[in-house]
């Protein structure tokens, strides 16, 4: 194998480790073509981010150190199983039983969110994310190097939300369409306060077409629905006035599809301050009774 630069090789190790192989120093010395000392020092510059043991000189493992379950881990793992729905980790399904038991008197699973396909992928930017590294991909067939921010559930879909480094541009991938992943075990972006500016912008609105100039609509709702509302606001959604009868308040959109979901969701509750948004709504609605109709 040609020699290769220093994040190259800690990816490859990181990958291999990721997969639960053991690795060896003079081994992967002979396939980097580099010198065990090198080998080592990627090794130990891996320690200090992830959990590696070694059980005898000059091998390595990851170390599996599964934390006690207590009572509150159960509980907010129940609440992400009834968010996300059982079939999204298939993976998990030996700690779901142990955790859920075989009783569902007390949990319904109404969701049926995209499975993870390449899970040790899904693992590493996780891991990413946590480290603030970058990370190049394959998308639709292209290469990317891009700085990840956000993994997110959207409808049922995966996505990652990140920078790509080459258009310097936040944009959102579907996790199952990324054919390949590489880590790099360094942060390209290297930018607090581009890294700051995206943090918030995240923190505040998620949407697939992300990318898109943001706009925004005012919307009614109404009695029953919007106590429920004032309760607990939607995501990308801002509280404007609350009474009584209906409360008024403000969504933030990137696409017009994504509105048009949000307010056929709370039909006939709802009443939309924008005429092309009430147009595709009743467009989409006819649309909809004419396949009836049809079946």
């Amino acid at each position: 194998m040609s020699k290769t630069d220093a994040n190259t090789r800690k990816s490859i190790i990181y990958m291999k480790l990721a997969t639960g192989q053991i690795i060896h120093t003079t081994s992967l010395a002979a396939e980097f073509e580099v010198s065990e000392r090198t080998i080592q020092n990627d090794i130990n510059d891996l320690k200090l981010a992830y959990d590696i043991v070694s059980d005898k000189k000059g091998y390595y493992r990851l170390k599996e150190t599964p934390k006690p379950i207590d009572e509150e881990m159960k509980e907010i793992v129940k609440s992400l199983l009834c968010s996300l729905g059982l079939q999204t980790f298939p993976e998990f399904k030996n700690e779901i039983t142990y955790i859920l038991g075989n009783d569902r008197e007390y949990f319904v699973f109404d969701t049926e969110s995209e499975k993870i396909e390449k899970f040790d992928d899904f693992k590493i930017l996780l891991q990413m994310l946590k480290w603030n590294y970058s990370v190049e991909i394959e998308y639709n067939n292209k290469k990317r190097t891009v700085h990840p921010f956000k993994i997110a559930n959207l409808h049922n879909y995966w996505y990652l939300f990140a920078l790509d480094l080459q258009t310097n541009k936040l944009k959102s991938f579907l996790i199952n369409k990324i054919t390949s992943m590489r880590p790099i075990f360094d942060n390209l972006l290297a930018n607090e306060t581009i890294q700051k500016e995206i943090k918030e912008e995240l923190s505040q609105n998620i949407s697939p077409w992300i990318s898109n100039e943001q706009k925004s609509v005012e919307l009614e709702i109404y009695a029953p629905l919007n106590d429920t509302i004032q309760r607990k606001l939607p995501i990308n959604t801002e509280l404007i006035e609350h009474k009584e009868n209906y409360s008024i308040i403000k969504l933030f959109y990137y696409d017009d599809r994504e509105a048009i979901r949000f307010i056929s969701g709370y039909l006939p509750y709802i009443k939309v301050k924008d005429e092309k948004l009430n147009k595709q709504l009743k467009d989409n609605l006819l649309e909809a009774l004419k396949m009836c109709e049809e079946n």
